[in-house]
């Protein structure tokens, strides 16, 4: 994500998810997906070269 990559593997995504499907929602691992939600958008609307 940090040198540009627009696409990664997202198992913080699949673990809210799963976590949510089990009644046990999480903040921190929400803020995590939140993060790098945004991280990837602001990747994928500058072109793929995300300067941290």
């Amino acid at each position: 994500m940090a040198s540009g990559a627009p696409f990664i593997e997202r198992v913080d995504l699949m673990v809210k998810l799963v976590a949510h499907q089990l009644g046990m929602p999480n903040a921190e691992i929400d803020r995590t997906v939140q993060t790098v939600d945004g991280r990837l958008n602001d990747t994928i609307l500058s072109g793929g070269s995300f300067a941290a």
